[in-house]
């Protein structure tokens, strides 16, 4: 419910891209290749940031931007760790694989066996902004 002069945001972030063509390609392998028929139909609205949306209410603003942030491989195998897609390949133990073979492909693309060495990423926000 909305009151009549209210205001609602539907905000996302998309997928991380990185300076490095070489680690684009293999972390993108392995959100749309490997990971693709797991992910639910809702992270795909996600991905399409939210332009298949239209809410009941009229839209202000279709709001886009980059952010980028500074973060040890290990952070950003942490945030993998937490993809929903991983969710039904954890109780046959492929999860474990599918992140292990992204953090090595990503060591090799970046040119470090360091977990922690510290690379730029980009990631787009985005938001809908309606008002009744």
């Amino acid at each position: 419910v909305l009151r009549k002069g209210g205001v609602m945001s539907l905000v996302g972030y998309g997928t991380l891209t990185f300076e490095s063509e070489a680690a684009n390609t293999v972390f993108l392998h392995t959100y749309e290749d490997i990971l693709r028929p797991y992910w639910s139909e809702h992270r795909l609205m996600v991905d399409a940031h939210y332009t298949t949306i239209h809410p009941p209410f009229p839209v202000v603003e279709r709001y886009h931007t980059r952010n980028e942030k500074e973060m040890s491989i290990a952070a950003v195998m942490s945030y993998v760790n937490t993809w929903s897609a991983l969710n039904p390949l954890r109780e046959s133990g492929r999860a474990d694989a599918i992140i292990r073979d992204l953090e090595r492909d990503l060591k090799k693309a970046f040119g470090t066996s360091d977990s922690e060495f510290v690379v730029k990423a980009h990631y787009p926000l985005f938001a809908v902004i309606c008002s009744e």
